[in-house]
């Protein structure tokens, strides 16, 4: 993800996506912060809706310049952050 933000325009449930992958992998490379890192995850999701909350309807894939398969990537990071 480079943060372009194209996703979170087309997002039904305005995620802020890109912030979420950003912790997300904040979380993967320093695991013992996830103390520090899960209540900043919190205080943005109260906002904008928890990547749990994703109904996979694909349409920010559809405007990824990256292809990514965000949908994925969000229920691994719901897995990660929200547990």
């Amino acid at each position: 993800c480079t943060g372009c933000r194209y996703c979170t325009i087309y997002c039904p449930i305005g995620m802020l996506i890109p912030d979420i992958f950003s912790l997300y992998n904040e979380l993967n490379r320093y695991t013992a912060e996830g103390w520090k890192i899960k209540p900043v995850y919190e205080s943005l999701t109260q906002k904008s809706g928890k990547a749990s909350l994703c109904i996979s309807c694909g349409r920010c894939c559809q405007h990824c310049p990256q292809k990514l398969a965000i949908p994925g990537f969000l229920k691994r990071a719901a897995e990660a952050l929200e547990k």
